[in-house]
């Protein structure tokens, strides 16, 4: 199934689920907290947290990365760009080789 997904969103729950929060207060800011991080959908946000919470969890990242309109919020802009760009380079240097086939196969089966 051709199912188009959230890139940006996608890219950012990768980086998320592969570090801690106390790593992730190195890399971005001190004040850092994966609990505070939300979607503006209360069902989303819940699969978004157990996403990156754990990072054997796969179930509902598609049906969450199918909406363009989803973001995570809690960030000022500043944050977010560091945030957005950091996720990125990611993406690029382990999060493709470790998440793109558990989310193709994942899109395969929606």
């Amino acid at each position: 199934k051709d199912v188009e997904l959230n890139r940006e969103l996608c890219y950012q729950i990768c980086f998320l689920k592969d570090f801690c929060d106390d790593e992730l207060k190195k890399i971005l800011w001190d004040a850092f907290e994966k609990e505070k991080l939300k979607i503006d959908d209360e069902d989303k946000n819940r699969i978004l947290l157990k996403l990156i919470n754990d990072e054997n969890e796969m179930d509902g990242i598609v049906e969450l990365l199918q909406k363009k309109i989803y973001h995570i919020n809690h960030f000022s802009s500043g944050e977010y760009a560091k945030f957005s760009f950091l996720s990125k380079i990611y993406w690029c240097l382990k999060g493709a080789e470790h998440y793109a086939s558990k989310i193709e196969n994942r899109k395969a089966n929606f």
